[in-house]
């Protein structure tokens, strides 16, 4: 072999080694952030994975690729797809699966769901509840709570119709920064007089 040759291959395995460690970084960042949003660790590292991949792939490529065993890939991607946060498809008689980089979708996704699936429920029952609390002090946090949470629920609401707008087009994200930077500025003045 030349020297040229090598210190082409030399090169080359560099290269390889620094794209290895930063999919492993982007895995383990990535991993991280889902855990703070409280997804499990497997759903960060799993979708980082993807997003490393050229194309479309199999169960078995994200085995060899996380470490992880094909019963945990199997949950997770089932979780993922519920999300938005990958597209799923067969090809021959494989199944395949690719990241969705519309990360919108996937969070609007997540919203709605934890919406439908934990604060309207968590409303209902503390407000069918409430009446039967004889203690005054529970009585008034049982009603404190249930503000909260009403909050949260139209919080979420208007979130997740501006994201749906931006979608369909109806709105701009620069109509949507604007808006921002305007009430910004109005509360950063009202702030300024008081």
């Amino acid at each position: 072999m030349s020297e040229d040759g090598g210190l082409e291959a030399g090169a080359m395995s560099a290269k390889a080694r620094g794209r290895d460690e930063l999919l492993e970084e982007v895995l383990s960042s990535v991993a991280e952030i889902g855990k703070r949003w409280g997804f499990e660790l497997p759903i960060g590292r799993i979708w980082a994975f993807l997003l490393f991949q050229p194309r479309a792939v199999t169960q078995r490529e994200i085995e060899q690729g996380t470490g992880y065993s094909r019963g945990l890939i199997s949950r997770t991607l089932r979780k993922m797809a519920a999300f938005s946060m990958i597209r799923v498809f067969k090809e021959g008689k494989e199944m395949k699966y690719a990241v969705n980089l519309s990360l919108t979708d996937g969070f609007n996704d997540f919203l709605k769901r934890l919406l439908n699936e934990k604060i309207k429920p968590m409303i209902e029952l503390l407000s069918e509840n409430l009446e039967k609390v004889e203690d005054e002090a529970l009585r008034k946090t049982f009603s404190t709570l249930i503000s909260e949470y009403q909050r949260l629920r139209l919080l979420i609401t208007a979130f997740s119709k501006i994201l749906d707008d931006i979608k369909a087009g109806k709105i701009s994200e620069e109509d949507v920064e604007r808006w921002i930077e305007r009430e910004n500025g109005a509360t950063f003045g009202n702030n300024e007089r008081r």
